[in-house]
């Protein structure tokens, strides 16, 4: 996938805003905003080093997973939820989605999981034809993002064709849970058919992402 971004990146590890038909809601303002938890400002995520000598964001990293950051891949809507309290969650912030999702900061990025390595995630900034300042990176919402619009994609009858018995069964029997889940939307779920994140089963909560050999000019991580 690629798409361009407005110019407005300014180096090191200022976020970068997604924009806002990637995202699919208008960004607020940048300025004197606070973070949405009820807790004031908060500090930011502390970056971990992988063995790649890359550091990826703490709602990312599957090698440290933070248990407070829930993200059912399965729901219909995009919705990545923080723990708040006991049994309370509130959605992760807009400022959270803009920071980048490593450090370096790249603008090339796939994502693969083991259970459909058939479909690869791909992310690619372009910068505009006018930004001299080059391509902004990849922000943990674009991750994110991606991650749920690829695998919420219907599968073809070619794909179904593939599949061996006991995986039709598996596979059927996930698409019944998942839209069973939300009576609201069970309906106009069940219509849409079968989806990529039905091949995950019982694993469609984000567990975080862990790096893998570089590809196709690709950074790799693969999904958990």
């Amino acid at each position: 996938y690629r798409r361009r971004r407005p110019p407005s990146w300014h180096g090191g590890m200022t976020a970068a805003p997604p924009s806002p038909s990637f995202l699919g809601v208008p960004l607020p303002p940048t300025h004197n905003r606070r973070h949405s938890f009820g807790h004031g400002n908060r500090a930011p995520w502390p970056y971990q080093t992988s063995p790649q000598h890359f550091q990826i964001h703490p709602l990312l990293n599957g090698e440290a997973y933070v248990s407070e950051f829930y993200f059912d891949i399965a729901n219909p809507a995009f919705a990545p939820l923080r723990k708040v309290g006991p049994n309370h969650t509130a959605m992760v912030s807009v400022e959270e989605l803009r920071e980048p999702a490593t450090f370096p900061t790249i603008t090339r990025m796939r994502i693969t999981h083991d259970a459909i390595p058939q479909w690869p995630v791909d992310l690619e900034l372009v910068h505009g034809e006018y930004d001299i300042s080059g391509a902004l990176p990849i922000t943990v919402g674009d991750v994110l993002w991606m991650i749920h619009s690829s695998l919420h994609r219907q599968i073809s009858h070619s794909d179904w064709a593939q599949l061996s018995q006991s995986e039709e069964t598996a596979i059927a029997r996930a698409y019944t849970r998942r839209y069973r889940s939300i009576p609201s939307s069970a309906q106009l779920e069940a219509s849409q058919g079968v989806k990529r994140v039905d091949y995950l089963m019982e694993r469609h909560v984000f567990r975080g992402l862990v790096r893998a050999p570089d590809e196709d000019g690709f950074h790799h991580w693969k999904l958990l």
